[in-house]
C-alpha cells in the first residue's frame, strides 16, 4: 500500500495541475467571446453604420443638385442616370457596390413637376443585413425637396468583422498554445521535482540509517571501554598503580562520546527530528554543578570564573536539563577556551515572572561574558555555521565546529536564539532569553550520592542480561554484581527466552540489535506470557534516534538505557523498575556489602589542605594530596571516598564531608 501512495499522490497532483490550466484556458476563451460579442462587434457595427450614413449623405447631396439644376424636361432622365451611377460605385476591397438600392419620394409642392413623375425605386431594396439611411434632399436655400432612401451594403462590415475576429482568435490560439506548452513543462518539472524529492528523501533516510549504524558501531566499543574503566576506577589496588592511565582512557573515551553525540545531535537538528523532554529540575544545584565544571577549566587556564545569579531565580524549573546543560556548557567552554587572561562570567537574571495556576512563567536572561580577543563584526554570523571555526591559530583546531550551531538550533525549539555583542580586544557577550515554567510545589528529590552506593536492602534480585556482544555482557555483569545482584546471561534472543523460564528473573536487560531474534522479537514473545508489571524489561541500545525510542515505547519495554551505559543512568533505571533502597558507604548492615578496610584519617594538616583546596575548587592540589596519601597505603578507604567526590567535581559535598571528619 505504501508503495502505491506516492504514485497516487503524484497522479492526483498532475490532475490538479491539469484542471487548473483547463480552467484558465476555458476562462480565457469565455472572456474573449464575451468581449467580442459584447464590446468589439457592436462597436464595429456602429462604426460601419456611421460610415454608411456619411456615404449616403454625400449621394443625397448629388441627387439634390440634379433636381435643382437640371432642365424640367430632363430631370427624370438625369435622376435615373445619377441613381444608376450611384449603384455602380464599387468598393475595391470587397468587390461589391457600396449602395444596393435607392428610392426617391419628392415633395411636388417644392418641385415643379407632375405628382409622382420623379419618384424612383432602383436596385435591391429588400436587403435584410444592409444598413438603411433615409436622408432629406435639401436645396441650397435649405428647402426640403423630398426624401431619399439608401440601402447601403454591409459587406465592408462583414469583411472587417471576419478579418478582426480571425486575427484576434488566431493570436489567442497562439497564447493558448503557449499556455499548453507551459502546462506540459509544468507537468514535466513537477514530475522531475517529485523524483528529486524522492531521491532526497531516500538520501536522507540513507543518511539517517548510516548515522544510526555509525552510532551503534562506535557506541558498542565505547560501552566496553567506559564500562571497564568505571570498573577499574573502583579497584583500589589497580588505581594505585595505573591511576593516570585509567583516567586518561576514561577521559579520552568520554571526549570521543561527546564528539559522537554532537555529530548525531547536529544530524537530528538538521532533519528536525530532535525533541525536548522537559522535567522538573532543581535549578540552583543544576547551575552549581555546571559552574563547578566550568570553574575547573578556568583555573587550569589561570583565569577567573565569576557566577552572578539573581536572588529571585526560581528553585525548580520545568526544562530539558540535558539540552540546557549542553547549551550553557558549550557557551562556557568556548568562552574559557578563547580567553587567555581576565575572566569569564555566567550571569543569570529574571526579567519578569507571570503566575499561572501552580506554576510561574519566568523569563530568564542567560549571559556568558568573557574578556577574550573578541570577534570581528563581519564574522559574528559565521560562528553559527556548522563546522566553521574562526581562524585563531591553535585554538581554531579544537572541537568540530558544531557546538554553536547545535546550541542555536536547540534554542530555536523554545522560540529563542543566541545573540552576540563583541568588541575586538575587549571580549564578547553571548546571551539568550528563555521562558521557563517555575514549579511551586516540586516533586523532585535531592540527587543521590551515586559514588557512595554499595548495594541495596532486602533479598538479592536476579537480572537476566541478553546481549550478543560478550564484552557488553561482561561489563554489565560486573557492574551489577558489584551492586549485589545475581546476574544470568544469554548470548542471543532464543537462549534468552529459554533461560527466562528457568531463572525467573526480577528484571531483563535486553539488547535491541541481535542476529536472528532481535530485541523487538524477544519482547513480543515475553509479553505473550508476562505483563510489564509482572516482569520489567529494559532495552539496551546504541541506536538512540527518535524512531527507535518511539518504537521501544510502543513495543512493551518498560524503559530504555542508551549505550554506553553510565552508572548514574543504570542506577536510576534499576531504582525505577525494582523500587530499591540503596545502601551507602558506612551504613551497610551486617551481612550486606560493607567497606573491607577501616577508615584511617590523615594528619590534620593534610585534612586542612584538602579542605582549603576543595573550597577553592583547586583540583590539581586535591589530586596531588590524594596521590601522596595513596602511596602510604593506610589511607585507601579515605582516598577512595574523597577521590569519588573529586572525580565528579562535587566540591561542596567534599567540603561538608571533610569538615565532618575534623
Amino acid at each position: 500500500m505504501k508503495r502505491w501512495l506516492p504514485r497516487v499522490r503524484l497522479r492526483q497532483s498532475s490532475i490538479l495541475i491539469t484542471l487548473v490550466f483547463l480552467v484558465v484556458e476555458v476562462t480565457i476563451i469565455a472572456s474573449l467571446n464575451s468581449y467580442w460579442e459584447g464590446t468589439l462587434e457592436p462597436r464595429l457595427r456602429q462604426a460601419a453604420e456611421t460610415h454608411s450614413q456619411v456615404l449616403a449623405n454625400s449621394q443625397a447631396n448629388l441627387l439634390s443638385d440634379v433636381i435643382v439644376y437640371s432642365e424640367q424636361q430632363d430631370t427624370k432622365a438625369q435622376l435615373v442616370q445619377t441613381v444608376q451611377e450611384i449603384l455602380l460605385i464599387t468598393d475595391p476591397s470587397i468587390g461589391e457596390p457600396f449602395i444596393q438600392g435607392v428610392s426617391l419620394f419628392l415633395d411636388y409642392e417644392a418641385v415643379a413637376a407632375l405628382e409622382g413623375s420623379l419618384d424612383l425605386a432602383e436596385g435591391n431594396l429588400s436587403c435584410d443585413e444592409c444598413f438603411l439611411a433615409d436622408l432629406p434632399l435639401v436645396s441650397q436655400h435649405q428647402e426640403i425637396l423630398g426624401v431619399a432612401s439608401f440601402v447601403v451594403s454591409d459587406a465592408y462590415y462583414r469583411f472587417l468583422s471576419t478579418d478582426m475576429k480571425s486575427k484576434l482568435y488566431s493570436q489567442t490560439a497562439i497564447a493558448l498554445g503557449l499556455l499548453v506548452l507551459v502546462w506540459l513543462a509544468t507537468l514535466v518539472l513537477f514530475e522531475r521535482l517529485h523524483k528529486a524529492k524522492k531521491l532526497i528523501e531516500a538520501s536522507d533516510k540513507a543518511k539517517t540509517r548510516f548515522m544510526a549504524n555509525v552510532s551503534h558501531e562506535l557506541r558498542t566499543p565505547l560501552n566496553a571501554i567506559l564500562g571497564y574503566t568505571q570498573l577499574y576506577k573502583k579497584d583500589r589496588e589497580l588505581m594505585k598503580q595505573y591511576r593516570q592511565g585509567i583516567e586518561t582512557i576514561d577521559r579520552s573515551a568520554d571526549h570521543l562520546l561527546l564528539m559522537i553525540n554532537d555529530i548525531l545531535d547536529f544530524s537530528k537538528v538538521e532533519s528536525e527530528s530532535i525533541q525536548l523532554y522537559p522535567r522538573e529540575v532543581q535549578f540552583r544545584p543544576f547551575l552549581d554543578t555546571l559552574c563547578e565544571m566550568a570553574e575547573i577549566r578556568a583555573r587550569l587556564k589561570d583565569i577567573d570564573f565569576i557566577k552572578d545569579f539573581g536572588d529571585d531565580l526560581p528553585t525548580t524549573v520545568l526544562a530539558d536539563d540535558k539540552r540546557m546543560r549542553q547549551v550553557l556548557l558549550n557557551l562556557l567552554n568556548n568562552a574559557i577556551k578563547f580567553t587567555s587572561k581576565g575572566s569569564v562570567t555566567l550571569r543569570i537574571s529574571v526579567i519578569k515572572n507571570e503566575r499561572k495556576g501552580h506554576r510561574v512563567l519566568s523569563d530568564l536572561l542567560f549571559e556568558v561574558i568573557d574578556t577574550g580577543p573578541g570577534i570581528p563584526s563581519d564574522k559574528l554570523q559565521d560562528i553559527f555555521i556548522p563546522f566553521h571555526q574562526l581562524d585563531n591559530g591553535k585554538l581554531s583546531s579544537e572541537g568540530a565546529g558544531l557546538g554553536l550551531a547545535i546550541s542555536q538550533n536547540l534554542l530555536k525549539l523554545v522560540s529563542s536564539e543566541i545573540r552576540v555583542d563583541s568588541v575586538l580586544g575587549e571580549g564578547s557577550r553571548f546571551y539568550f532569553e528563555v521562558r521557563m515554567h517555575s514549579v511551586v510545589h516540586s516533586t523532585v528529590s535531592e540527587d543521590r550520592d551515586y559514588d557512595a552506593i554499595v548495594g541495596y536492602k532486602g533479598v538479592r534480585k536476579t537480572i537476566l542480561s541478553i546481549d550478543d556482544n560478550a564484552l557488553n555482557r561482561d561489563v554489565l555483569r560486573q557492574r551489577l554484581e558489584q551492586l549485589g545482584f545475581i546476574v544470568e546471561e544469554a548470548s542471543n534472543g532464543a537462549d534468552g527466552l529459554t533461560m527466562l523460564s528457568k531463572v525467573q528473573p526480577d528484571l531483563v536487560m535486553l539488547d535491541l540489535l541481535m542476529p536472528d531474534l532481535d530485541g523487538f522479537a524477544v519482547i513480543e514473545r515475553i509479553r505473550e506470557d508476562h505483563s510489564a508489571d509482572e516482569l520489567p524489561v529494559v532495552a539496551l541500545t546504541a541506536a538512540i534516534e527518535p524512531e527507535t525510542i518511539d518504537k521501544v515505547s510502543s513495543c512493551g519495554f518498560n524503559d530504555l538505557v542508551p549505550k554506553p551505559v553510565s552508572d548514574r543512568v543504570l542506577i536510576d533505571k534499576l531504582q525505577d523498575q525494582l523500587k530499591l533502597e540503596w545502601l551507602l558507604h558506612g551504613n551497610s548492615p551486617e551481612g550486606d556489602l560493607s567497606v573491607e578496610h577501616p577508615l584511617v584519617l590523615p594528619e590534620s594538616d593534610k585534612l586542612a589542605s584538602l579542605v582549603e583546596a576543595a573550597k577553592k575548587h583547586n583540583i590539581l592540589t586535591l589530586k596531588d594530596v590524594l596521590s601522596e596519601l595513596e602511596l602510604q597505603g593506610d589511607y585507601q578507604v579515605f582516598v577512595e571516598k574523597v577521590g569519588g567526590f573529586v572525580s565528579t567535581y562535587q566540591f561542596r559535598k567534599l567540603v561538608d564531608y571533610l569538615e565532618s571528619l575534623e
